[in-house]
């Protein structure tokens, strides 16, 4: 399957306003109506507009263009078995970083990795790089620690320099700590 259309394919999720193209590669299938008793895959789904996605799932608002690329994907009787790739929101000009409300980065963590990050985080978080490599076994989400430096991939970087960083909340205690949750 080569250059569909996103859009087409969230709309049968009941989601509106997804720019992007997909192409997945089948290395073997057995799907009926009911099940998926074996699907190995490969893909990707590019230029997504993150802004678009964002304004039609209704949680929140990111700015940027989003590039996914799955390497394996196995399913078998309807259990993911595994699944890796990476997700990186395209490089941009640092004069014209990408931005991210400050409500839907808590919520990503919370939903992620099971964080919850205290409410001092501003309204709006510029940034000018945002990607993770990931990997899922047996339907457990985990994110990949590289083994060398020149291997690390940023997860998340802010860009300070619009920040009021003299802000009274950041010299005080946070008003919940950071929790994990399982």
């Amino acid at each position: 399957v080569a250059d569909v259309s996103l859009a087409d394919i969230l709309t049968t999720w009941g989601i509106d306003g997804g720019s992007g193209i997909v192409s997945l590669q089948v290395g073997a299938a057995d799907i009926s109506r009911d099940s998926i008793r074996q699907l190995i895959a490969s893909g990707a789904c590019i230029d997504v507009n993150l802004e678009t996605l964002s304004d039609g799932i209704g949680r929140g608002k990111v700015s940027g263009n989003l590039r996914i690329t799955i390497e394996d994907l196995t399913i078998v009787d309807d259990h993911l078995v595994s699944m890796s790739g990476k997700l990186a929101v395209v490089d941009v000009p640092a004069d014209k970083p990408n931005w991210i409300e400050g409500r839907l980065l808590r919520e990503l963590v919370r939903e992620a990795i099971k964080i919850q990050l205290p409410p001092i985080l501003p309204t709006r978080i510029d940034y000018t790089r945002l990607g993770l490599r990931f990997e899922i076994h047996d339907e457990a989400f985990q994110f990949r620690e590289p083994s060398m430096r020149d291997r690390l991939h940023v997860l998340l970087s802010i860009d300070t320099s619009k920040m009021d960083m003299t802000r009274r909340i950041l010299k005080q205690k946070p008003q919940a700590p950071v929790r994990r949750h399982d």
